[in-house]
């Protein structure tokens, strides 16, 4: 009942390119009742006191910044493409059609620090 959360997440159709190919992801329409159900600020119905960045909101700058508060709780709800072996194909599709590649993600030192429930809620996670 103490913990405190940060939820990421997209629910709009996006169209992004990514080292010269155009990549069509469909709608999560489901991602904004999802974050609803978790977080309070957006419902007061939600379980967790936190911050959620949605769709445009959900940029890598507000991303890092989120994950500095250091919430115990983490909930990601995007697209996600993997491609075995290569981090730097492998991403995840942020709220603006920007992307974070897996390479991009590691590198972040302590991008997790103090998280002890991280949830991928995406495809190809």
């Amino acid at each position: 009942p103490d913990w405190t959360g940060t939820g990421l997440g997209i629910s709009k159709a996006q169209t992004v390119e990514v080292l010269g190919k155009t990549i069509q992801f469909e709608p999560l329409n489901q991602v904004e009742l999802e974050m609803k159900r978790i977080f309070k600020p957006i419902n007061s119905k939600g379980f967790f006191d936190g911050e959620v960045l949605l769709d445009e909101k959900f940029t890598k700058t507000g991303m890092l910044a989120a994950l500095k508060n250091q919430r115990p709780l983490v909930h990601i709800a995007s697209h996600f493409k993997f491609e075995p072996g290569d981090e730097s194909r492998s991403f995840l599709l942020l709220g603006n059609t920007e992307t974070m590649t897996l390479d991009e993600l590691k590198k972040e030192k302590g991008l997790f620090n103090g998280v002890e429930l991280l949830t991928l809620s995406a495809c190809q996670t």
